[in-house]
């Protein structure tokens, strides 16, 4: 395992404002991530202040992530492909969504992810580098609540334009998406697949955090050309109490809406490309990914700090799945009351 040295750190932001016009600049580290703020990776924050070649002054807020490389580690877990994997999503399809939303002259595009400055992949590390939004006003929700009604539908509202989108260019770009795709499905679109509170920004327009503006998506280390459904039986069950469950129609409502405005804005008919009627299939088939994985980021977000599972401890011949192990629950109270009405749902959901 190599150790990521301030030099290094240094490189990588030369490599990512080489087109920003800098003269020259400082650059200052500005903090890092803390334990149980990133599994696979570290974050390290960074800005970049100077003048630039016109003569005027020029201010960056970045945000380093790279992965972790200790050699075992990347040997057992998905580390090397997870990170690759989101390489590929800035790198390739978000331009190929930017190029089709310019074309078709949307107004309200997709677009709910940080700036990427670059992405550098080498032999045992993947470095990517964002704009640090955090300085644009976006907050992360408390990570040991739940997401009320506003929230949520926001978020709906974001991932309706991604699956319109990825929906109508799987046809047109199926040989670059193969690089997405493990079991495609009849209607599939490209998915985020990690939907829980800590992948999510809110900016707010006053001091009123009850209901955000905008919405920022981040970490799409598992996205994938999948159904719809995985990524909304996961935000909806991850990230809903049973008041929010209650709503559950309405949820669904909201997404198909903004899925189907968005579809015709693309210039299609929903009818034509995702049926309400067959969401309901997809539903049916898929939602039970979200469910499985309800008890496993819950777990993560009431564990304590202390016990939050550190990745660098693997040892060889240790399995990865053995460090996300762990017996105790900071509130399990809190957990349990979580999960039952969500396995209630999802029994008794006649959607």
């Amino acid at each position: 395992m190599n150790v990521i040295t301030e030099n290094d750190l240094i490189s990588w932001v030369r490599q990512s404002i080489r087109d920003e016009n800098f003269h020259n600049c400082k650059i200052e580290f500005a903090g890092k991530s803390e334990k149980g703020e990133g599994y696979l990776g570290e974050i390290v924050y960074v800005n970049v202040s100077g003048t630039t070649n016109d003569g005027g002054t020029k201010t960056l807020d970045l945000v380093i992530k790279y992965s972790k490389n200790h050699s075992y580690l990347r040997k057992v877990s998905p580390v090397k492909s997870a990170f690759r994997r989101e390489i590929f999503v800035y790198d390739q399809i978000f331009p190929i969504f930017d190029k089709f939303q310019r074309e078709k002259h949307i107004q309200d595009v997709f677009g709910t992810v940080p700036k990427c400055y670059k992405t550098i992949i080498l032999d045992d590390m993947e470095v990517l580098v964002l704009n640090n939004i955090r300085k644009l006003g976006y907050e992360m929700h408390d990570g040991k609540k739940t997401l009320n009604l506003c929230h949520l539908k926001a978020l709906l509202v974001e991932y309706a334009k991604l699956h319109a989108l990825s929906e109508l260019l799987v046809k047109d770009a199926g040989s670059l998406l193969s690089d997405l795709t493990e079991e495609e499905e009849p209607q599939s679109a490209i998915i985020h697949g990690d939907c829980w509170n800590n992948n999510f920004m809110f900016f707010y327009p006053n001091k009123d955090k009850s209901c955000p503006s905008k919405v920022a998506i981040l970490d799409w280390q598992i996205s994938g050309l999948r159904s719809p459904a995985i990524d909304l039986s996961f935000l909806i069950y991850a990230n809903s109490s049973k008041q929010e469950l209650r709503k559950f129609d309405e949820l669904m409502d909201v997404y198909y809406a903004s899925f189907s405005q968005f579809v015709q804005q693309l210039g299609s008919e929903p009818d034509q490309v995702f049926p309400y009627a067959d969401l309901r299939k997809h539903w049916k088939k898929y939602s039970l990914f979200g469910l499985l994985f309800v008890p496993m980021v819950w777990r993560l977000v009431l564990t304590n700090k202390e016990e939050v599972p550190v990745f660098e401890d693997l040892k060889e011949g240790q399995e990865f799945g053995s460090v996300m192990v762990r017996d105790a629950i900071g509130d399990r109270d809190a957990y349990y009351e979580r999960l039952k009405p969500v396995v209630s749902h999802f029994f008794d959901c006649p959607f």
